[in-house]
């Protein structure tokens, strides 16, 4: 016989965050960049790609955290202005750690780290046996 499921918590806290999760978050390629969105486009662009593709955010500016591809950038920073407009309108304050250089998002007087990241699988190489005749 399966358990009830326990029932959630009444806490209007955990029920406010229950409804900001629950939505769903319109990315507008038009909208205006938040500030520390654009601080990150114009620090990551200055970087070069690591050694596999991957450009990311400098640990010694004020930019949210980000590690993704050339191809992907533009896309996860539109994905990243929507949800820190989204907290900010929710009245959920983004910045930058100074210290950690981590994206961080206070929710309740809690700093919640938060970063957008690539994955990627490495492709190993597949060893060829050639015969000759």
């Amino acid at each position: 016989m399966a358990k009830a499921p326990a029932p959630e918590p009444p806490d209007p806290e955990y029920l406010r965050i229950k409804e900001v999760e629950s939505r769903t978050i319109h990315i507008d390629p038009e909208a205006h960049r938040h500030p520390l969105v654009t601080a990150t486009a114009k620090a990551i662009k200055e970087r070069p790609d690591d050694d596999k593709g991957l450009m990311s955010s400098p640990r010694n500016q004020p930019c949210l955290r980000l590690l993704v591809s050339k191809e992907t950038l533009d896309r996860a920073l539109m994905i990243f202005n929507g949800i820190v407009t989204l907290l900010e309108k929710e009245g959920f304050p983004v910045s930058v750690d100074k210290e950690n250089h981590n994206s961080i998002v206070k929710i309740f007087g809690q700093e919640v780290a938060f970063d957008i990241a690539e994955k990627y699988r490495q492709l190993g190489m597949d060893e060829t046996t050639t015969k000759t005749s």
